[in-house]
């Protein structure tokens, strides 16, 4: 059951997002919150509710939304969807004369998966151009949304579903431990959160 100020932040995320948090997310709310309470000089998620409870500002707002996103992503996440995209629906597209291709990537977090919609259409469509397709990325979570903008991405984010032949074809080496996108036309564009 959550703490009325646990359920003040959830209810406030809520009307902010619409990611709702059960009674059961206790222990989420604490984790999550606790550290941005410290940053902000509290010392804890009661004491930072009484600050808070009657004056929160947009960019509060924006933090405990941030703070409660989960950015679980990764190169061709759930393989199932781009099968059919490769199979089925890139053919038909390259058939069609309805130009541009327009895609909406809403939730796209740091970019992995829009990344990966446009390196399938390369790699079914190598004269493909970015006059032809366009991936709209939105987040609600507007750091991930940026780092995904920047094409930048850690060994351990490469290494979690990019196939080492696109990682050798769309990103090039970037600092010690950095890889970033090599080829304008595998960019997605990005948007404001909302």
């Amino acid at each position: 059951m959550l703490k009325p100020e646990e359920r003040f932040f959830a209810e406030l995320v809520t009307k902010e997002s619409g990611i709702i948090l059960g009674e059961d997310k206790s222990y989420l709310l604490t984790a999550r919150l606790n550290p941005l309470a410290r940053a902000r000089g509290f010392t804890g998620l009661k004491e930072f509710y009484e600050a808070v409870k009657f004056k929160v500002d947009a960019n509060l707002k924006r933090e405990l939304v941030e703070a409660l996103t989960t950015n679980e992503t990764l190169f061709f996440r759930d393989m199932t969807p781009f099968r059919i995209l490769q199979s089925d629906l890139i053919p038909k597209l390259k058939s069609s004369p309805v130009r541009p291709i327009r895609i909406w990537c809403a939730a796209s977090s740091t970019g992995q998966e829009p990344y990966s919609i446009v390196m399938s259409f390369l790699e079914k469509w190598p004269d493909l151009t970015p006059r032809d397709l366009s991936v709209l990325c939105t987040d609600i979570d507007n750091t991930a949304r940026k780092k995904g903008e920047s094409g930048v991405y850690s060994q351990i984010e490469i290494n979690r579903g990019l196939p080492a032949m696109m990682l050798e074809k769309y990103f090039g080496k970037r600092g010690p431990n950095g890889f970033s996108r090599r080829r304008s036309e595998a960019s997605p564009r990005g948007n404001t959160s909302t």
